[in-house]
């Protein structure tokens, strides 16, 4: 398939390029048990991870009075004070960008996670400069899996020449909608849907054999 504009490749942010779950998991623990509950009742909270704070708010507090507007405005104060260090960074993350910048490759952010955060984490990670622009969520546009902030970012972009990287079904489920191809790396919280049309590559880990090969596979692709 022939695709318009400049090549791009555009990464989810959380699961993906930085593992935020230990900072977002202490945040919902404190919270909790604020409320007076026991996280330990909280089972599989990382796939919430993937599809928006609104959701995940729900899952963690459901049983314990649930406010849609005042948990989740609590939970990214919280979290937009919260430093993330570079060591939240996934193995391999930086030598690939670092060696797709160096080659011209294009690169963007996709994320669920709102714009300012995104841009806040990518920052206190050190990984800002990467990136040619960064779409998070935003009130009048739906979420991943659908297609709305993609299709914000390949406008801003002026481009539809994207392969997606990402963590897990959300993701996948996301490429194939927008219909560009998908690479999965399995060092994040979701797992691929075989129902769902399967990624060009897959990496458990990115190593430097396969660091190597997805950088050949992108470089393919200009």
């Amino acid at each position: 398939m022939t695709y318009e504009g400049e090549f791009c490749v555009v990464f989810d942010l959380d699961g993906t390029l930085v593992n935020t779950a230990p900072i977002i998991k202490k945040i919902i623990m404190l919270m909790i048990y604020k409320r007076g509950g026991s996280y330990n009742k909280l089972k599989n909270i990382e796939y919430f991870f993937q599809i928006g704070g609104e959701k995940l708010m729900h899952a963690a507090f459901k049983d314990l009075g649930y406010k849609k507007n005042e948990d989740l405005k609590e939970f990214r104060n919280i979290l937009n004070k919260t430093f993330i260090p570079p060591q939240y960074i996934y193995l391999g993350i930086k030598d690939l960008l670092f060696n797709l910048k160096k080659r011209g490759i294009s690169m963007a952010v996709c994320s669920n996670k709102p714009t300012k955060l995104s841009i806040k984490t990518l920052d206190n990670v050190g990984l800002l400069s990467y990136f040619k622009f960064v779409q998070g969520s935003e009130i009048d546009l739906e979420k991943k899996p659908q297609t709305d902030l993609l299709f914000k970012l390949s406008n801003n972009l002026n481009s539809r020449n994207l392969v997606l990287i990402g963590d897990g079904e959300v993701d996948q489920e996301t490429a194939h909608n927008f219909r560009i191809d998908y690479i999965h790396l399995g060092h994040g919280y979701g797992e691929l849907n075989s129902k769902l049309r399967l990624p060009v590559a897959n990496y458990d880990i990115l190593n430097k054999t396969n660091n190597s090969s997805l950088i050949k596979i992108l470089e393919n692709r200009m």
